[in-house]
């Protein structure tokens, strides 16, 4: 077993061994960990099988179904579901649907969107060049959302 193989094993092991010891609760950060692990190309099988188990109860607890909530802080449908190959698409489907719309209904007059958060205050003077470079990749995450669920041209 090369160096690559064997740390990937350890790494396979660990998180399954973390997984068994879990109570089940998980925070969203988490679960958006988990949920890119779900799909990276070389996930064990084994490691697969057990996040395909324990997924749906996260989102079950995690996920923000109101509309109204979701210019706050948050777990939205299309953070689960952002391309619609995704795995979680058909459990939240109605939620996809309503997020897709909101989502073109909050885009801005100059075509990008803004972050749904902010600092809090916290670095006053980092903050708007941060917020620009977040409107980027917000942007460009959004767009191509919604290019994956036919919703623009492109």
């Amino acid at each position: 077993m090369g160096r690559i193989e064997h740390l990937k094993a350890n790494a396979t092991r660990a998180t399954l061994m973390r997984l068994s010891e879990d109570s089940g609760e998980i925070e969203m950060h988490g679960l958006l960990c988990y949920l890119r692990l779900h799909s990276a190309p070389d996930v064990s099988p084994e490691l697969a099988l057990a996040l395909t188990r324990l997924i749906p109860g996260w989102i079950a607890k995690n996920l923000e179904r109101d509309p109204s909530k979701w210019t706050g802080y948050g777990m939205r449908p299309l953070d689960i579901a952002p391309t619609s190959d995704s795995p979680w698409r058909a459990s939240i489907d109605s939620d996809i649907e309503a997020h897709l719309d909101y989502l073109i209904q909050s885009q801005m007059p100059d075509g990008s969107w803004h972050p749904h958060w902010d600092w809090g205050g916290t670095f006053p003077e980092a903050w708007p060049k941060a917020k620009l470079q977040w409107q980027a990749v917000l942007t460009l995450d959004h767009l191509r959302t919604l290019r994956s669920y036919h919703r623009i041209n492109g």
